[in-house]
């Protein structure tokens, strides 16, 4: 299931009215049926309007962020067409056979051509592109593939771990030791991306793959919420008690307070062997509503 901009609530008790968040819950054939996994997305406090896309799979765990990019009705364009591209190709994949990654992979090069071809129909489109960071996990396998400065990272045993590598001017100059990564977060040039849907460039998406122990949990996040928090203020947030819901509203919450510059986009995932099996007797349930009427 897909979501933009949706009705707001509020964020944590006693924040700014700039703290309200907007955010849904992944509800598919009137069943919760990945519990763990929950998606939320504001506009900030400085922004009128919200470029930012989340996606977050309706019978098994997958998930996307994009972050938008070429004015107000050009961004959130392309955002949604990189998770309306992303869902279209992992909706039904749960059981396909081929390399997780290099599938999401693929879907990131579909997902550029057809931002691509959207704006070549449309000249007031021209230069419209966003970043995306895509996952899926399959047991206890976590695949990751991203495009841009979108983040994904696993919290484990209390430990935060970033998976991916911004594809940034600052995220280079961070990985030659010339900016420290919170100086990095404050340097005038932390939104010129090198990667980009869209962009007129050679795509070249990165992957990795983790594997998950049950109680970690994993964070896809668009630009706003790592340049407003520390890490370090992420991995306390992150390893809190409280539900994968509890966990993106406080995330937002503290963005908002600590400025909230740009529009916001969490999405928290909680991996549990408990997972494989709800998502198995969903399937046993919609079988058994399928053969009855059938049977009718």
């Amino acid at each position: 299931m897909i979501w933009t901009l949706k009705p707001s609530i509020s964020a944590t008790s006693g924040e700014s009215k700039h703290s309200d968040i907007s955010d849904s819950e992944p509800v598919g054939n009137g069943q919760l049926e990945v519990p763990q996994l929950w998606g939320a997305t504001d506009t900030g406090r400085d922004r009128e309007t919200n470029e930012d896309a989340f996606l977050l799979g309706a019978s098994w765990p997958y998930f996307a962020v994009a972050d938008g990019m070429g004015g107000q009705e050009a961004g959130e364009l392309a955002s949604a067409i990189a998770v309306k591209t992303v869902e279209r190709h992992l909706a039904s994949a749960e059981s396909a056979d081929e390399d997780r990654c290099v599938m999401l992979v693929d879907i990131c090069h579909m997902a550029h051509a057809e931002i691509l071809r959207a704006a070549q129909t449309d000249p007031t489109k021209t230069g419209m592109g966003c970043t995306l960071v895509v996952g899926c996990v399959v047991g206890s396998r976590l695949s990751i593939a991203h495009v841009g400065d979108g983040r994904a990272y696993v919290l484990s045993q209390g430990c935060l771990r970033r998976l991916t590598e911004d594809q940034s001017v600052v995220g280079i100059m961070v990985r030659d030791k010339l900016l420290t990564e919170d100086e990095a977060r404050h340097h005038p040039r932390k939104n010129e991306v090198l990667q980009a849907l869209g962009m007129p460039t050679q795509l070249s998406p990165a992957s990795s793959i983790s594997t998950l122990q049950p109680g970690d949990r994993v964070l896809l996040c668009s630009d706003g919420l790592w340049e407003a928090l520390p890490e370090g203020q992420i991995e306390e947030v992150l390893g809190g008690d409280g539900t994968a819901r509890q966990i993106a509203i406080q995330l937002i919450g503290r963005a908002n307070h600590e400025g909230g510059h740009d529009n916001i986009t969490v999405v928290v995932y909680q991996h549990s062997d408990e997972t494989q099996k709800t998502r198995e007797e969903v399937r046993a349930r919609q079988q058994e509503i399928s053969r009855t009427r059938e049977d009718r």
